[in-house]
């Protein structure tokens, strides 16, 4: 989640002052005694202390030379712990493949480990790596994996199902381009459960600044419920309009003339776009995608109305939009 790299961003300065020396000496002291497990953790700890920093190549380094230490002492956490930050830097490099196979590796390790606390973080990082890679529902499947691990605390927990919500939003998002509405609507119904869940972790735990921030994705994510249903109602709206159901030839919105004679909408048409794009405009932006349905929709409001040369430049506008969000989606 952003809010977690955001909290590792204010914390990565004072920490590479205060750590980054004595961690490094230590190292040296621990290789001189031939303690290799506790070599691979203080690199490991010098592989997150550059990560915090998004200096992914330095990070890179520090968790490779952790896993050959860790697996030389036969310390299938710390070689877990060591893929892990190998699986993240990959990610923050946008090697996807790499960090998928990296985490993979990690979950395999961690199942032989006591400490179930490695494989829900395998298995959680696992779900943002297959996240990133549009395969949300692998992604889901990994974190009800790790929600089902026996003895997780509750921090642990909190973030699990902020990162669980994150899968489930982005099923919901599907309606923003698709219209299988009751399946969006139960993704949004989970989404809204565990930031619930995660809400109730802060609290008990006494974290107000994250209870606050969390109390903002839930409201999120009930303006975005509310879209949804202004949306769903726009696209029943529309199925009953006659230009999507011609009876006629002028019914239709292409003719000899380029243009139908009568476009009309449903009455009602005009209020429930009126409406969505309401809570369009106090939901914030949900992604390209939903500005372009609303310039296509907008589009054919304008046509229906007679103004031809409103809808073409507002067709045009919509395709420039879905231009720029592939272009910005493969850049990725």
């Amino acid at each position: 989640m952003v809010l977690r790299s955001h909290i590792h961003d204010q914390l990565a300065i004072p920490l590479q002052t205060i750590f980054s020396q004595p961690l490094s000496a230590s190292v040296e002291g621990f290789d001189g005694r031939g303690d290799l497990a506790n070599v691979a953790l203080s690199l490991i700890k010098l592989g997150q202390i550059q990560q915090m920093q998004a200096r992914w190549d330095a990070a890179g380094r520090y968790y490779e030379q952790a896993e050959f230490a860790a697996r030389k002492a036969n310390h299938p956490a710390h070689q877990a712990k060591a893929l892990m930050g190998r699986a993240q830097t990959a990610d923050g490099l946008r090697d996807y493949g790499s960090a998928e196979a990296h985490v993979e590796q990690a979950v395999r390790l961690a199942t032989s480990v006591a400490d179930k606390t490695y494989l829900f973080d395998a298995l959680d990082i696992l779900a943002q790596v297959q996240m990133k890679q549009g395969n949300f529902n692998a992604a889901a499947d990994s974190l009800n994996r790790a929600f089902a691990l026996p003895g997780i605390k509750d921090d642990l927990l909190y973030y699990g199902y902020l990162d669980r919500s994150d899968v489930y939003l982005k099923l919901a998002e599907k309606c923003d381009y698709q219209r299988n509405f009751d399946a969006c609507f139960q993704a949004l119904d989970r989404t809204r459960e565990d930031l619930s869940k995660a809400l109730g972790i802060a609290q008990k735990l006494g974290w107000a600044g994250l209870a606050k921030q969390t109390e903002d994705f839930l409201r999120s994510a009930d303006a975005r419920a509310e879209l949804m249903s202004s949306r769903k109602r726009v696209h029943e709206s529309q199925a009953k309009a006659k230009i999507f159901h011609p009876e006629k030839p002028s019914d239709v919105l292409v003719t000899e003339r380029f243009v139908g004679e009568d476009l009309a909408f449903p009455p009602e048409m005009d209020l429930l776009f009126e409406q969505s794009k309401r809570f369009e405009a106090q939901a914030g932006g949900f992604g390209n995608s939903v500005a372009v349905t609303s310039l296509h929709t907008d589009g054919l409001m304008q046509q229906s109305r007679g103004d031809h040369a409103g809808a073409l430049s507002t067709f045009h506008e919509g395709g420039s939009a879905a231009g720029a969000g592939s272009a910005q989606a493969a850049g990725r």
